[in-house]
Parts: structure tokens; sequence; C-alpha cells
């Protein structure tokens, strides 16, 4: 008899490492009129051990309910923390988890060539044969068979022994099958865990019962090994009875990953192939965003996704480039090993305002959670695209009331997911800048008297050999585009208090050139050269999750001291012009026509003279 008890408290241990179990004491000998309960709560253990709260394997199982050794440590009421959607949690608890139990023996004690032993006696029907194939077992494994041949019976040897090779062999597989089996068959689903992790079921009839995972929340990643529970069950010391059982189950936990970069597109003057958290783009410009997100583990029907959705919120001044998005599965972080390109069966995308919803569909899901274009290995523990890199691209523009300066355009991405577990999902996010300047010219004339209206000018990239195009509004000229040729720039005249402010530059290096100024007033000799540099800032931006750009700027080879605007620091590039007169030119005026006169008379009266004596010396020679 204390054989038969021994293995009876095998059949609680036999959950190890899977699950820890325990139990309130009870009578010592069974009293078949009573009824059983059991109480499950589901702690993360995964971020216990990670914070050091808890060491695996550290945990012996005594028999009893261990309050001080367990739920003070992973669920202390102190450590109540919310959830993504709003829910309050305590300690390590876990919240959403559904347990679904069947009813799948009776406990009886049976004489087999006289010897007396407590067997599980299985009815012979479509239930126990599903759960039998599951196992790797058949009727034959029996040790005995009723005379009508309508009930089997096993030994905890073979039951948990199968159970436990079924798990190491593939426990997607077992997971998968024993999930279904209660579905199918009638299994009762116990209460969603609490706050507290903790789930009951009670008056239960007693005898052998499959304890299934059937929905986990958003977090959960590798849903508990399918376990028996007999009720009752013997302490561990043997001595007593017990009819209200503990389990601790043990889960892993795990989250996806979101990274979103950008880089400027081709079609804007982008020549580099790397994506980056922060670029700097002039008004007008695409940029390509691009989004990576490594999917969480999937490992049985239980930790399926249900829910997967990107959206990407533009700020004012930026806007979507439509629904023009692409979505590709990668094997490898280096996202080199292209699994997957998928089109509408398995993505939509929709434009809302300022905002990009790029959602999974059913079909879509389906091949996440399914597909073995990756794992189709019988001895793979994981499925579907478990642990892959879902890429996503798409595009917007640079607009022209786009924040300028070192806050630039933050462009946040959310991702939302769910698993099995209704009302339960996580969210995380990620951001990436795009970073826009400007210049303030301020023209002037050295005696304060010529026109500003007769001054041009035209503005060249010369990083890129393009001449700037931008549009006029309310004295202030915005990009719009580039020019080849200098005929086709557009020309930048001065408003009436001699400003010139260009706005929706990107950093690089330009010439301003003077075209033509005022009457009697000297054009500048050569360009002007504007550099303007954006390099990493040392500090995350205020309400921002990475690291923006910071701006600096010279003229001309001089440090210039960037201006703010609209709060973002940074942003304008301020100088001046001035404009010298002409070198004068000697006067023509009423006293130079006076001796140009004087002159001309003496010339004339020179003239007359030379004429006089030539005729006199004639008229004395013919005398």
């Amino acid at each position: 008899m204390k054989k038969l008890l021994t293995w009876l408290v095998v059949l609680a241990l036999l959950l190890a490492p899977t699950t820890m179990m325990v139990a309130a004491a009870g009578a010592p000998v069974i009293d078949t009129t009573k009824k059983g309960s059991l109480d499950i709560f589901k702690y993360d253990l995964t971020a216990a051990t990670a914070d050091g709260v808890w060491t695996p394997g550290s945990y012996v199982s005594t028999g009893v309910y261990d309050k001080t050794g367990v739920n003070d440590v992973l669920g202390n009421d102190a450590d109540a923390g919310v959830l993504t959607n709003g829910d309050t949690v305590y300690g390590y608890a876990v919240k959403g988890v559904e347990f679904t139990y069947l009813r799948v023996a009776d406990v009886s004690t049976q004489t087999i060539a006289g010897k007396v032993q407590t067997l599980y006696g299985f009815a012979k029907n479509d239930t126990t044969a599903a759960l039998l194939a599951a196992l790797d077992m058949a009727y034959t494994d029996a040790v005995m068979t009723d005379g009508a041949n309508t009930v089997s019976y096993f030994t905890s040897d073979s039951i948990f022994d199968a159970m436990e090779a079924a798990a190491t062999a593939n426990s997607t597989t077992l997971k998968n099958a024993l999930e279904d089996l209660v579905a199918a068959n009638g299994g009762t689903a116990m209460p969603l865990t609490d706050s507290y992790g903790h789930t009951e079921a009670d008056e239960l009839a007693l005898g052998l019962y499959l304890i299934v995972e059937t929905k986990v929340p958003e977090t959960i990643v590798g849903t508990v090994t399918p376990f028996f529970v007999s009720l009752p069950m013997t302490s561990v010391d043997g001595d007593e009875w017990i009819y209200d059982i503990t389990v601790y189950p043990k889960n892993a936990s795990a989250v996806p990953t979101v990274e979103k970069t950008v880089r400027e597109a081709a079609t804007s003057g982008g020549t580099s192939d790397e994506y980056a958290k922060a670029i700097t783009a002039s008004i007008g410009d695409a940029a390509e965003y691009r989004v990576v997100s490594k999917l969480p583990p999937i490992t049985s029907k239980a930790s399926y996704l249900t829910k997967y959705v990107f959206t990407d919120t533009l700020p004012a001044g930026m806007t979507h480039v439509g629904t023009d998005v692409t979505v590709e599965i990668f094997a490898d972080d280096a996202l080199t090993d292209l699994v997957a390109t998928w089109d509408a069966d398995q993505f939509t995308a929709a434009v809302s305002g300022q905002t990009l919803t790029v959602t999974v569909t059913a079909d879509g899901l389906t091949e996440l959670n399914t597909s073995n274009a990756v794992y189709d290995d019988p001895a793979d523990t994981d499925s579907g695209y478990s642990g892959l890199f879902m890429v996503v691209k798409y595009g917007a523009t640079v607009g022209a009331t786009a924040v300028l300066g070192d806050t630039g355009s933050t462009c946040g991405v959310t991702l939302t997911w769910e698993r099995t577990s209704a009302n339960y999902f996580g969210t995380i996010s990620d951001d990436v800048h795009v970073h826009s300047f400007a210049f303030d010219l301020t023209k002037t004339f050295s005696d304060g008297d010529g026109d500003v209206a007769n001054v041009k000018f035209v503005l060249k990239n010369t990083t890129d050999g393009k001449y700037i195009v931008a549009a006029l509004a309310d004295g202030v000229y915005t990009v719009t585009g580039y020019a080849d040729a200098e005929a086709d720039a557009t020309v930048l005249v001065p408003t009436a208090d001699g400003k010139v402010v260009v706005r929706g530059l990107e950093a690089d290096t330009y010439a301003i050139t003077e075209t033509e100024t005022d009457d009697g007033y000297m054009l500048l000799d050569s360009a002007i050269e504007m550099i303007i540099t954006a390099e990493n800032a040392d500090a995350a931006c205020t309400g921002c999750l990475d690291y923006a750009l910071t701006a600096s700027a010279t003229v001309n080879g001089q440090d210039v001291t960037m201006t703010a605007d609209a709060g973002s620091d940074n942003a304008v590039v301020p100088f001046s012009v001035i404009n010298y007169r002409e070198t004068p030119m000697p006067d023509t005026g009423e006293n130079g026509m006076k001796t140009l006169i004087a002159a001309g008379i003496m010339m004339v009266a020179a003239s007359v003279a030379v004429i006089m004596v030539a005729t006199r010396r004639k008229e004395a020679d013919r005398a």
C-alpha cells in the first residue's frame, strides 16, 4: 500500500518541469462521498527569474499549499502593476489564462493474479481513443479489461511515462492534440486567471483529470505541457489522502519586438541603402519607413496569434504616400533570408488622416501560426513563423508645415498583438525622426539707401548638384522641388524689410548666389557657402523613444548660432548680406561743361589764328 501511495504522489510530481503541485491536507482514508477541488496559480517565472526573484528548480514541492515559499514571493500584493490594457496584476501573476479540465478515468482498486493495486479505468470510447493516440498508446497497453470489454485499466506508470515521452518527442504536437481533445469532448473551461493569477474549480467528482492550457494572454509564449491530476491524491509523506489540489504551472513569457527606421527615398535624391533612426530631408522629399518586428514564439494552438496590427501615426506636416505597403517575412535578423512576400490576402493597409493601419488578415494569421515553411521537422517545437522577422515598408512625404530643427517630425509606430485570451492584448512602440531646417537672410545696403526689391538670389544644393525650387507665401519661401539648371531655379527676392527666408532644407552644403542688386551697388563677388550639419543628440528628445539629431551651421566657414523655430532649437541659420556702393566716376556736371566749352573756344580760336597766319604768308609771297 505504501508503494501505491508513493505512485500517486508521483502522479503529481511527474508534472515537473512544467508544473509544480502542492495540496492541502485531507483525511487518511479515501472518502468516496467527497468532492475534490483544483486551484491553479499562474506566475510569470520568466520575468521573475530575470529579476532575480526566482531560481528555476529551486522549489521543492512539500505537498501543502506554500503561501510563504511561492505565493508571497511571486504574488506579493505590494507589487501591483498595470498591464497594457489597463488591468491590475499583483507581483508576477499572469492574468487572463484559461485552463480546461476533462475527467478521463476512474480511480479503481483491482486485484490481478493476487496483486491488489490502484489503477485508472478508462472507458473504451472515442475520447479515450484520441487520448491514447496523442500519447502514442493503445488499448493493448492496459493491464486488464473488464468482463464487458467496456473499461480498460492502466497503471499510473504507463500513463505518466507516455505523457512525458510524448512531450519530449514534440510538445507542440502533444499540446495541439490535447487542446483539440478537451475542446471536442466536453472539457470544462475554468474562469480566466485573475489579478492574482488564480483560478479554481470545485465540486469535482473523484477521478483522473486531464488539464490543458487552452487560452493565454499576449505575453505567454510557451503553454504548459498538459498534465493529469488525480482526485484525491496522497500527500508527499504518503500518510493521507488530499482532495483539494493546488497547482503552480510554469510558463515562458516573451513579447514581440518592433523597430522603426527611415531613409530618404531615391526619388528624392537619397543615395544610401542604410536605414537610420533619424535623417534630414527637405520639404517635399519622400521618406521610406521600415518597421521590423521579431515575431513572438508560437508553440501550440493556445498560443496562436489572433491579432497583429501596425498603426503608424505621422505628425502634422507629413503625409503617408497612400497605401503602397510591402510586407515580407525573413528568417534572419540580417534580413537576407526571404521566406515569403505577402499580398492582399495576408494583410490590408488603410490611411485615415495622419494614420496608416496595416492589419494582418485571417489568412495572414493562419500563415503566421501554422506555416511549415521553416519548422517542418517533426521534432520542431515551434510552429508557423515563430521567432521570424516581419518587415513592413511604406512611405511618407515631408510637408510644408513640418517641424524644423532638433525636435523634427517624430513619426511613431505601435504594434498591437493578441493571442487566444479575448480582451488581453499587448502594445509596443518605436519612432524615428525626420529633420528639416531653414535660413533667414537679411539684406542691407551700406548707406541704407538701396532698394531691396531690385535684389535677387538663387539657391543651389551643392551636395546634390541641384537648384532649389520654392513657393512664396506670406513672405516665406518653402522648398517644393529641384531643378538641374539655374534658369529653372526659383529667384529669391527679399521682402520690404530685406528678409529672404527659405524653409525646408535638409542638412547639406548650399551655395547662395546674388545674381542682381540695386543700381550703384556692388554684387557679391562669389556665392555664399552655407553648411548645415546634423549629428546624433546627446539625449533623447522629450516624449520621444529614440535619439533625435541636433544641428549646427557655418556660413563661409564661420560658425553661426542657429535660432529656434516654434520652440524647436537649432532650426534656422541667420546671416546678413551687405552691398556697398560702386567706385565713384569723375563728375561731368556744370563745371565740367564750362571747361569743355572753354576748351572748345580756345581750340577754335587757335585754328582761326593758324589760318590767318597762313593766309598772310601767301599774300606776302605774291608781293
